[in-house]
């Protein structure tokens, strides 16, 4: 959302305009990538397979739509190859770049291996040629490809990005915690954002509240700690984050809020409020 490109499909594309719109579409959104794990992507009957020719439609759509909005220069494509691929290696990047401050610290290298063989898989049945996938030639290069994604395209983006996309995001995390809120510790934006900021080794200035101090503290206990190295530990932090997702599913969006999300089309260029710079 923080690139200029993807940011302006999502925002033309789908629900995007209300809380309880974005709720809707992103917990679809969870469940169709758990089929894929669940279910055998190359079994033409399967749940996974048939999720990934409706994403593979709906990306076609999308495109036919924004080409007869706005014509990009040079004849690209919106969703091309390479924005593909992007979005490929950004569901698999902090697991795989950051292990340990994800509480995938217990995972070895072969585990990686294949996590990022079988995203070449969900690739290749999205249609990202082999020139393009980011998964194709193993874990090695995935690192060295996403380190250099991250420095010359995912941070500037971050550092630069507009009131608008700001708010889409924001808006984005707010609907599903809102689709499925925390019963003893409830999560919040600002602590939310600041974790993976920090994770991703980004400075933030935003002043957090005690409330959302206590939240980041409960995030760092529990994903940075030792504490994931005991399986049963694993286990029930994997069947609650479960629950909460089977909990979203079965929600009543009715209680979300529906009002017009204002400022989304903002493109005012402010110092991002969480992210200032790059760690030195």
């Amino acid at each position: 959302m923080s690139s200029e490109v993807p940011y302006k499909v999502l925002l033309h594309n789908g629900q995007h305009f209300t809380l309880r719109a974005l709720a809707c579409r992103y917990v679809s959104t969870t469940k169709q990538v758990l089929s894929w794990y669940r279910t055998d992507v190359f079994d033409p009957s399967s749940e996974g397979h048939q999720s990934v020719k409706r994403v593979r439609k709906m990306h076609l759509a999308a495109n036919r739509y924004m080409e007869r909005l706005e014509t990009r220069p040079n004849g690209e494509r919106w969703i091309s190859q390479y924005w593909m691929a992007c979005t490929q290696s950004s569901f698999i990047r902090l697991m795989v770049m950051y292990p340990r401050k994800v509480g995938l610290g217990h995972l070895k290298e072969k585990d990686f291996e294949g996590i990022v063989h079988y995203w070449r898989c969900i690739g290749y049945l999205m249609g990202i040629s082999d020139e393009y996938n980011t998964c194709s030639e193993g874990l090695k290069a995935f690192r060295i490809f996403n380190s250099n994604l991250s420095e010359r395209e995912v941070i500037p983006a971050l550092l630069s990005c507009t009131r608008g996309q700001m708010k889409l995001g924001e808006s984005v995390i707010e609907a599903l915690l809102a689709a499925a809120p925390g019963r003893l510790i409830p999560l919040t934006y600002p602590a939310f954002i600041t974790f993976f900021a920090q994770v991703c080794g980004i400075d933030g200035s935003y002043r957090l509240t005690n409330a959302d101090r206590f939240c980041l503290w409960v995030l760092k206990a529990v994903f940075q700690s030792s504490l994931l190295g005991f399986s049963f530990i694993r286990h029930l932090i994997r069947k609650r984050i479960l629950e909460r997702f089977e909990s979203a599913q079965a929600a009543n969006v009715n209680g979300i809020c529906d009002d017009f999300i204002e400022g989304l089309d903002d493109q005012q260029k402010p110092v991002c409020p969480f992210i200032t710079k790059r760690r030195q």
